[in-house]
């Protein structure tokens, strides 16, 4: 069952090597480039291997370079430099639309989804072209990553519905905007916001998802619930997934 799962901040370890070995590491492939497999961590407790990892930060620098942009984020060491390919993909959650890698200016906070496969140099920064998609949004955004690595790379991501746990729905629903109203326990209970409508119900783990956007959301791409819905001291439990991709 498909679950949305937030991996942020993962850092891969670094050495210092000039960063115009990555270059020719791309080209030839030889051993000064190693692929770092990266676990991500939900709160303090380390979940299974991603298949992607989250960058996230302040675009310091912009570039060009042999037909390839650069994008930094932060400052040596702590920074990253991500060297876009042709086909890396860039939504604007401000507007819900992909952009061009050209508008990517200095000043924006950006989040990154690389490859956790992908060969990370030693440098400091260290560079990376696994960049698979980015993601332009405030630093306090809450975004489910799943979704939008699915978006950029046509890959489905199946997980365990162990992994996903109960939340409650009024509060964390109404946090972001969103109005509860719930009539009994045998009709759905809905949630509205602008134009978007989500109905659940409970014992069920069915939903139906409807906006007006022509963009591709998170909840479109999920099929079902990864847990039914259920009553519990009153409350409506939902599986924590589907709070984290409401829009």
């Amino acid at each position: 069952m498909k679950k949305m799962r937030i991996a942020a901040g993962v850092m891969c370890t670094v050495m210092l090597m000039s960063g115009a070995a990555f270059a020719a590491e791309t080209e030839t492939n030889n051993s000064l480039l190693t692929a770092v497999p990266i676990s991500a961590q939900a709160g303090t407790e380390n979940v299974k291997t991603a298949e992607y990892a989250v960058e996230s930060g302040v675009i310091t620098d912009v570039a060009e370079s042999n037909g390839y942009m650069r994008v930094t984020l932060g400052t040596a060491p702590e920074g990253i430099v991500l060297i876009l390919k042709e086909d890396v993909k860039i939504v604007n959650t401000a507007t819900g639309s992909m952009i061009k890698q050209s508008e990517l200016k200095k000043d924006m906070h950006i989040f990154a989804l690389i490859d956790a496969n992908s060969p990370t140099t030693m440098s400091l920064p260290p560079q990376t072209a696994g960049t698979v998609g980015i993601i332009v949004a405030d630093s306090d955004a809450v975004l489910a990553f799943d979704a939008y690595y699915e978006q950029f790379t046509g890959k489905t991501i199946v997980q365990d519905e162990a992994d996903d746990t109960y939340v409650e729905l009024r509060t964390l629903a109404e946090e972001k905007g969103y109005t509860v109203t719930w009539t009994s326990n045998k009709k759905p209970i809905i949630l509205t916001k602008d134009d978007i409508t989500a109905e659940i119900t409970i014992g069920s783990d069915e939903f139906t998802y409807t906006h007006m956007t022509r963009d591709i959301q998170p909840l479109d791409r999920m099929e079902k619930l990864s847990l039914s819905v259920k009553l519990e001291n009153g409350k409506t439990m939902v599986p924590k997934s589907f709070v984290d991709a409401l829009k």
